[in-house]
């Protein structure tokens, strides 16, 4: 998911299907004016009937040419911003991290990712390695497996049905991708889920059945589950759950987080309900104010995310060879009405990812060096625990 978070007109609106395709022109001219893009056009959604036999089987995560990033490999996930050293007191790297990436399929010329390893969705996929993946490379092993994406299309297809269809395709290969993770990659472990927009969609609901009430839990250390937005964290998924349940202290374990963000005159596009929101700023799950002077740090954009909708996901041949400077003390943040409101950013800083104050694609990097300090806080906590479970 991109573009549908850009938007909001003065009071929230639960858009009935038809307005869907009625509000394409308007949703993606604000979406282009927002993220520094090339090329990028408008287009039709994807022609062809979808077809769920072409996708029976899901993808072979035994191969480690269906992974985006594994412990050993040199990628993007290893960055690290150029402020940041590894301390005496980070610890070893004994926990693994499972990383879902959003959408990056942009493109209307088929309604799954073919995964071309020569095309802008791919580039869009590094873009997320290090930006999002690599806030865990100083506690973590991390594992990100490519997977067959939902275009972006398939959030305004008018049909419930067919959207359905289409997001099984993805979820099955997620499904099959933390099967081999957890049974095999990293068979005793404890882990962490990490994951935005798309993925959170599908890692949300492999939370509830596959990990919940179930000895998975047992090894989860906490689960990163940022900007689900259209898709939000209801009430309803809430009650579905069994044990497990939103983490509402900084080192709670066996738990999830979730936030959408966007300034405070910030434009969003949710839902009529309201969504799950916990301060990254307090790890908390109430509306209290926290100041910028407990913000630990944003990671600042110096490459774009490219926006284009157009039919052939030709690459753009850019890459990203270093990571700027944290920027400390750079937002307040509050829960309201289940979105997270921060201050107005700078567009020098974030290359004006959104000029009407949503900042989706900043979910993970704005809070970049909190979530590095929970992370180790929340793995600091679930070694004590584990200690004394066998002490006794």
């Amino acid at each position: 998911m991109i573009f549908r978070h850009f938007f909001r007109p003065p009071e929230q609106i639960k858009l009935p299907h038809a307005a869907r395709y009625g509000l394409w022109s308007l949703i993606v001219t604000i979406q282009l004016l927002n993220v520094t893009a090339t090329r990028a056009q408008p287009t039709t959604p994807p022609q062809q009937d979808f077809d769920n036999a072409a996708y029976a089987s899901s993808l072979d995560y035994t191969k480690d040419r269906f992974w985006l990033a594994l412990p050993g490999q040199s990628g993007l996930e290893d960055l690290q911003p150029s402020s940041v050293v590894a301390s005496p007191s980070t610890p070893v790297r004994s926990v693994a991290v499972f990383y879902v990436h959003p959408t990056t399929y942009l493109s209307g010329g088929a309604w799954i990712d073919p995964l071309e390893p020569k095309s802008v969705t791919h580039e869009n996929k590094l873009w997320m390695l290090a930006h999002q993946a690599s806030i865990f490379n100083l506690c973590c092993e991390i594992y990100a497996p490519l997977y067959r994406q939902a275009s972006i299309y398939a959030y305004l297809e008018p049909s419930d049905m067919l959207s359905q269809r289409i997001f099984d395709v993805p979820y099955q290969d997620l499904r099959s991708a933390f099967r081999n993770f957890i049974q095999s990659r990293n068979p005793t472990a404890p882990y962490i889920i990490a994951s935005h927009s798309q993925g959170t969609h599908h890692m949300l609901r492999l939370l509830a059945e596959e990990i919940d009430n179930t000895p998975q839990q047992d090894r989860l250390v906490v689960a990163y589950t940022l900007g689900a937005t259209v898709k939000p964290v209801s009430r309803n998924y809430l009650e579905r759950l069994q044990k497990l349940k939103v983490c509402d202290q900084f080192d709670e374990t066996g738990c999830f987080v979730h936030w959408d963000t966007a300034a405070y005159d910030g434009k969003t596009i949710m839902p009529e309900s309201d969504s799950v929101c916990v301060n990254p700023l307090s790890w908390r799950r109430d509306e209290t104010r926290v100041s910028a002077k407990d913000h630990k740090g944003a990671l600042p954009v110096d490459h774009p995310f490219t926006i284009d909708f157009g039919p052939t996901d030709a690459p753009r041949d850019t890459t990203i060879q270093r990571l700027r400077a944290l920027r400390v003390s750079a937002t307040g943040a509050q829960c309201q009405g289940g979105v997270l409101r921060v201050d107005r950013l700078s567009p020098d800083e974030f290359l004006n990812l959104s000029a009407v104050g949503n900042y989706h694609l900043l979910d993970f990097s704005l809070f970049y060096a909190d979530i590095q300090q929970n992370a180790k806080d929340r793995i600091t906590a679930y070694t004590k625990q584990r200690q004394l479970r066998e002490d006794q």
